[in-house]
């Protein structure tokens, strides 16, 4: 896992996606709280306390096992 701040062409590179984009994008998530950006592609990016509690609320959801489905062998 990535810890720290990630530049706006990593982004782009990762998604396969151009960097105008990739700032589109991430302009939107820094509207809405998730990351925090100055709007310039040299400078890196990173989730905001509210983004990483977003995220890892997801991640939990996406995660979760139902008792259910747990077989003890």
């Amino acid at each position: 896992m990535h810890r720290g701040p990630i530049g706006l062409g990593k982004i782009a590179t990762y998604a396969g996606i151009a960097n105008s984009t990739a700032a589109r994008w991430v302009t939107v998530l820094q509207q809405r709280g998730i990351v925090e950006w100055k709007q310039d592609p040299t400078i890196d990016l990173r989730l905001t306390q509210s983004g990483l509690d977003r995220v890892e609320a997801m991640l939990a959801t996406a995660y979760e096992v139902p008792d259910e489905a747990i077989i003890l062998a």
